[in-house]
């Protein structure tokens, strides 16, 4: 999984910053989804970061139980320590 955020220079003003979250979906790592959103906070945080990791969350579960057939325990994202 990882996250981007690109922030306009600071002389544009009114202009948004693009959000993006990617993570993989399948067993192999070899497909991925993203979430992408559009933010006009100003800030050089992602404010949707929870909400966007929640869906590529949910996308990786519904793939392994749809696509690969795994059950529940199976389907659920491994994680491993920074």
């Amino acid at each position: 999984m990882g996250a981007k955020l690109k922030v306009p220079p600071p002389d544009s003003m009114g202009r948004p910053s693009f959000a993006a979250v990617v993570g993989s979906v399948d067993s192999m790592t070899c497909r991925y989804v993203s979430a992408c959103r559009l933010e006009m906070t100003g800030q050089d945080t992602i404010p949707n970061l929870e909400s966007m990791t929640r869906q590529i969350l949910v996308d990786h579960i519904n793939f392994k139980k749809i696509k690969e057939k795994k059950s529940d325990a199976q389907a659920k994202p491994r994680v491993s320590p920074v």
